[in-house]
């Protein structure tokens, strides 16, 4: 019985020993863990008299691991996953973008501006309108670059998002696989340390991918059942799949293989970082660019119908239907309205100017709900001196001989005087030519009745 005792110590070193020599090897392999000899006295038989300081095999290699700091790591793993995707994303945007200071967009912006200043200085000059042109055409190209880019990068989201979810497949199949075969070696007395090793740290990597949950409650010996956004993924050897797509509002979403039923505001992974990126922060900084290029659109086009060119006023002026969409389209507006820019009720001002110098102001109201061309040509042949028709869905203006119209901000040469009394007329004239509105003080000098005392003035 001695030898036994010696060979069943002997036993114990080897195995020890090849325990020692496996931690070694297995130092620098992601997601081991260090296993011990689990050893203990052997029992004393009082027929044998056997010694109690001889030792035993009791549960074999023990892992060494500490169960509430991996739970902690693995609560982390989606929330670090979601981050480091967004900054992926932001970063390439950043670049894309660059600073106030130092874009190509500012840059452009800064150059159009400064032209408009210089035109402003000398309307007529050749030279500084082509300037205009040109920055106004750099601006734009500018605006297509980043419209393009951001579609660009919204496709590469969405395939981005596909592989990862179908990264996330794989490792959910791996881990119920591992589940099935921790199970077989553990109910037979065998070692599952390396199996469980491997499952943790599928999961490990699957809390990259997708915002998991792990239970353990209940289950068969060694098994672990995972879940994510409410869904359960695998239960014991059962696993259910996800797949990516996209709702019927056009926005990136996660489901259930099969499903259609598309989450679109989840949080947590590369696929929750993604999808954040598709749904939120991408929009955002194309409505931005959007806003932008229709303001730039809408400004100059107000600027533009209130001026006049080199020649000045307007004898007769055609006004042609656009496609609006693919106006904004080559601004780089990724959203343009599909049926042209919407009309809005409002009033066209109408300044007709005689061959004697007379003006008068004149105002056309505009009511979207029911005007059509036909309509607006009777409302501005009814000014007086302007002579309006429609051809080819097309507007046509012409003034009288002698006479010419613009659009002209100007103050009404006719202004309501019902609430004024005496025998006087009242009449505004001449244009003003600030650069901004003002607000100004009329002081009424003198004494007597409005219209009637010779001694009043303002």
């Amino acid at each position: 019985m001695n030898y036994s005792i010696g060979l069943r110590g002997l036993q114990i070193a080897q195995r020890a020993i090849e325990l020692i020599g496996m931690n070694l090897n297995n130092a620098a392999t992601e997601g081991y863990h260090r296993q011990e000899l689990s050893i203990s006295p052997m029992e004393f038989d009082a027929r044998f008299r056997l010694t109690a300081t001889s030792l035993d095999l009791n549960n074999g290699a023990l892992r060494k691991i500490d169960t509430l700091l991996e739970q902690e790591l693995a609560r982390q793993q989606p929330q670090i996953g979601h981050v480091q995707q967004e900054l992926v994303g932001l970063r390439n945007l950043e670049g894309a973008l660059g600073t106030l200071d130092s874009a190509p967009l500012a840059r452009s912006l800064g150059a159009y501006f400064d032209a408009l200043n210089g035109l402003a200085v000398d309307s007529h000059s050749g030279p500084l309108r082509q300037q205009v042109v040109s920055t106004a055409q750099a601006m734009a190209l500018e605006l297509r670059s980043l419209a393009t880019y951001a579609a660009d990068l919204r496709s590469h989201i969405e395939v981005q998002a596909r592989a990862d979810i179908d990264r996330a497949n794989g490792l959910i199949r791996e881990v119920a696989q591992l589940n099935g075969e921790i199970n077989r070696v553990t109910i037979v007395g065998g070692n599952s340390n390396l199996l469980r090793d491997r499952r943790d740290q599928a999961i490990s990597e699957l809390g990259l991918l997708i915002d998991i949950q792990t239970n353990s409650y209940g289950l068969p010996a060694g098994m672990v059942n995972v879940s994510a956004w409410g869904t359960p993924l695998v239960m014991g050897t059962v696993v259910t799949e996800f797949e990516i797509g996209t709702d019927e509002e056009g926005r990136l979403g996660v489901s259930v293989k099969g499903a259609a039923y598309y989450q679109t505001d989840v949080y947590g992974g590369s696929v929750g970082g993604l999808l954040s990126l598709a749904n939120g922060l991408l929009p955002e900084v194309q409505n931005g660019l959007d806003s932008l290029a229709r303001e730039l659109i809408t400004t100059m086009n107000r600027l533009h119908v209130q001026g006049v060119g080199a020649h000045g006023s307007f004898t007769s002026l055609t006004g042609v239907p656009v496609d609006a969409a693919a106006t904004l389209a080559q601004w780089g507006v990724l959203s343009p309205p599909r049926s042209g820019l919407p009309v809005t009720d409002g009033v066209i001002r109408v300044r007709v100017t005689g061959p004697d110098g007379s003006v008068t102001m004149h105002e056309v109201a505009v009511d979207a709900a029911v005007d059509t061309l036909g309509s607006m040509a009777a409302k501005f042949g009814g000014l007086g001196h302007v002579t309006a028709s429609v051809a080819n869905s097309s507007l046509y203006l012409s003034a009288d001989t002698g006479y010419t119209f613009d659009f002209l901000p100007a103050l009404s040469s006719s202004p309501t005087a019902s609430t004024l009394t005496g025998t006087s007329e009242v009449s505004v004239s001449g244009l003003y030519v600030g650069g901004e509105n003002q607000t100004y003080r009329a002081v009424v000098v003198g004494g007597g009745e409005v219209g009637v005392s010779s001694d009043l003035a303002v």
